[in-house]
């Protein structure tokens, strides 16, 4: 979800019987379901009982009125966490890379992050110890590292060196 979506999100979008976070898409004006696991939903329980009528989900407990932004907060969370240079909007495409990582198809990561074009997204990042996973095996035969990519030996090793 983009920041803006998250900070206007309102009670009405929150479907706790299917467990679907409906969002108001910002960039493309369409919603989209964003599915919960259990923490989400036992989170969002919590926050609307601590909601006194309000519309929207997270609201501003001293005033009483929606968040307009959390630079401030986030800031000081990671200084107190020792974190430099992470920014908000870091954590969106953290969650598009996990989605990756989990081997999700670009449709399903796309869907869940509210694109409207099912394409593989630049902001989606590989990390290369995963890309390495991939390219690297251990061969069955003699237990060398194999590149992925190349065929087998004809003496069933997979293993190209010596």
């Amino acid at each position: 979800m983009r920041r803006g979506d998250q900070l206007n999100l309102r009670w009405e979008k929150v479907d706790f019987q299917r467990d679907v976070i409906y969002v108001p898409n910002s960039k493309t004006g369409k919603d989209y379901g964003v599915p919960m696991n259990e923490d989400v939903r036992n989170t969002l329980l919590v926050l609307r009982s601590e909601a006194n009528g309000s519309d929207y989900v997270f609201i501003n407990p001293k005033t009483k009125k929606p968040y307009t932004d959390l630079k401030k907060a986030f800031g000081t969370a990671c200084r107190i966490a020792g974190i430099r240079d992470l920014h908000w909007h870091d954590l969106r495409h953290t969650f598009g890379t996990r989605l990756a990582e989990a081997g999700c198809s670009e449709a399903t990561i796309a869907s869940l992050m509210g694109h409207s074009d099912p394409q593989p997204r630049a902001d989606i990042h590989m990390p290369q110890i995963a890309l390495k996973e991939r390219l690297w095996k251990p061969c069955g035969c003699c237990g060398k590292m194999f590149a992925t990519n190349l065929p087998q030996r004809t003496n069933g090793c997979q293993s190209w060196q010596p």
